[in-house]
């Protein structure tokens, strides 16, 4: 019997060295959060059955015992703490905490060394709180690793049970030895021993070399998450399915509620409005710290794996400087539109009546005058235009050819001394913005044949269809003119006008944002026998069917 119980405690002992040997590789290579803490962790368990060799070789009824049960304490208090790391519950490694969660041990040693009598019994009872105040410790961490695996799901279920396999076997072990174990170890106890110290050496192995204890690390997730609560400029509120408020972000009670607001109060009485009220408006006026403020209003709600409702998150994102610059831009397009153009008007009507009846340098200067008016109103227009375009955003389906062909016939009739054909039209359906195509082809074609410097100004148009591409759909619009200057392309391609670098009119803008608004992008190359090539490339989502083939 002596033989197969020191048999079986070889094996335990064999299974320590694993884990010890783990634990200390793992301490030199390991840089992530956590990764010192289970290493010493993988290391004091091994050495808990190397420890048990002093039964045999230290002839002592307490050292071998103590150093057992120390073993076992430490090792389930940096358990403790790797598991609150490792997941994100504690991110701090703070020394005072490991001395304090070790005090409970200090009871021990009286236990130990006089367990008679009255006062051994109160010592043996004393005791009993810290083994078991030590078991829960390890518990405790097993199941933070669990909750990291099932709710949160920042590591895997197989690698997330060999964790929590490994936090609690060693524990478990040391308690069903210590309640089976009196004075000899049996072959039953030597069995659980060793036992329970293989299964925990496989668990480490499989962690390690397997699922990879540190791929990834659910840490990062979980403090990200906060983080981004804590950083956002959004105001962010959690609620129950009663609109009670569980949790507020810094932000917002730096900005609407104070200090002193107890979670748990209806977030109507919190920033004045129910989340069915948030979900119901896209803009909302509060109360803030700044004055009244609008917010943009988005509710989303909160389910468990299961698909139950638990609540919702009310984020709220403050548009009023957005709001105030689109109430801007539309008064300064009424103003464009409608009040320039019937000024222009009036202006071009008066010039030409006046230079009718005048000598002819006076008449020249008018007429300048009048086509600058023009050109303003020309101008006006396209910005009117574009803003009816991209707010109705009509996408329709047709023949990109009979398309082109109509467009070049309008051309060449609006512009009988210019030829406007077409090189290339593939027999090619798309689905995109008719309109705003339209209005991109029809400026550019326009700009062509008004800057063109000859009698006789040509444009070529050109359609190809390039699967694969990331602009699978390019037309070209080819001119013979000067071609666009520098300074007006870079304004355009760079996306921002400059008091020192600015455009000489909104042309090009509004072409450009027609083609961001396709899902497209607008280039320029100058033709080395003279003119520029405009390129307008549209994405694979305008091809229609299997058209991508």
């Amino acid at each position: 019997m002596a033989t197969h119980v020191s048999l079986i405690l070889f094996l335990a002992v064999v299974a320590g060295f694993v884990l010890a040997g783990i634990g200390v590789d793992g301490y030199r290579r390991w840089e992530h959060p956590g990764s010192g803490l289970v290493a010493g962790y993988l290391a004091l368990c091994g050495l808990i059955p190397i420890a048990s060799l002093s039964f045999a070789v230290v002839n002592s009824e307490t050292l071998p015992t103590l150093v057992f049960l120390g073993l076992w304490c430490l090792s389930t208090v940096v358990w403790f703490l790797f598991a609150l790391q490792y997941t994100g519950s504690y991110t701090r490694q703070r020394p005072l905490l490991a001395v304090v969660l070790l005090v409970p041990s200090l009871v021990l040693v009286p236990w130990l060394v006089e367990p008679v009598g009255s006062a051994g019994a109160t010592a043996s009872a004393l005791s009993a709180v810290a083994l078991s105040t030590y078991s829960a410790f390890a518990l405790i961490g097993s199941l933070l690793v669990f909750r990291s695996t099932v709710l949160d799901e920042y590591i895997s279920l197989s690698s997330g049970s060999v964790l929590v396999v490994l936090g609690i076997a060693p524990s478990l072990t040391v308690t069903l030895f210590g309640q089976l174990t009196d004075q000899d170890v049996t072959l039953l106890s030597a069995s659980i021993f060793a036992a329970g110290f293989g299964i925990s050496a496989v668990a480490a192995v499989l962690a390690v070399f397997r699922y990879g204890i540190f791929d990834p690390v659910p840490t990062a997730g979980l403090v990200g998450e906060r983080a981004m609560l804590r950083e956002t400029d959004d105001l962010v509120a959690i609620v129950d399915t009663d609109d009670r408020v569980l949790s507020l972000n810094e932000r917002v009670r730096a900005t609407v509620v104070e200090e002193s607001t107890p979670l748990g109060t209806d977030i109507e009485r919190v920033l004045g409005h129910t989340s069915q009220r948030f979900a119901e408006r896209d803009t909302i006026d509060l109360d803030t710290a700044r004055g009244v403020r609008q917010f943009d209003s988005q509710v989303s709600q909160l389910t468990d794996g299961h698909g139950r409702e638990l609540g919702a998150i009310v984020s709220l994102r403050d548009v009023t400087d957005r709001e105030l610059r689109k109430q801007r831009l539309e008064v300064f397009n009424r103003i464009l539109g409608h009040n320039i153009r019937n000024e222009v008007s009036v202006i071009t009507a008066n010039a030409e009546v006046v230079a009718d009846q005048t000598e002819d340098d006076l008449a020249t200067r008018l007429d300048t005058a009048i086509d600058a008016a023009d050109s303003l109103d020309s101008q006006g227009t396209k910005a009117r235009r574009i803003e009816e375009i991209l707010a109705a955003d009509e996408q329709r389906r047709f023949e990109l050819g009979a398309f082109l062909n109509a467009l070049t016939d309008e051309h060449e009739r609006r512009w009988p001394g210019a030829s406007v054909t077409i090189e290339a039209q593939p027999d090619r359906e798309i689905h995109c913005d008719r309109a705003a195509l339209r209005f991109v082809l029809d400026n550019l074609v326009e700009n062509a044949v008004e800057h063109a410097e000859t009698d006789t100004p040509r444009v070529v148009l050109a359609a190809a269809v390039e699967p694969g591409e990331r602009y699978p759909v390019v037309i070209e619009v080819r001119d013979n003119g000067p071609g666009i200057p520098d300074r007006e392309r870079s304004v355009v391609e760079g996306g921002e006008e400059t008091p020192l670098e600015h455009g000489s009119g909104v042309g090009l803008w509004v072409t450009n944002w027609a083609t961001t608004d396709l899902g497209g992008d607008l280039s320029f190359t100058q033709r080395d026998a003279g003119g520029t090539v405009a390129r307008v490339g549209l994405p694979s989502s305008v091809l229609v069917d299997g058209s991508t083939d």
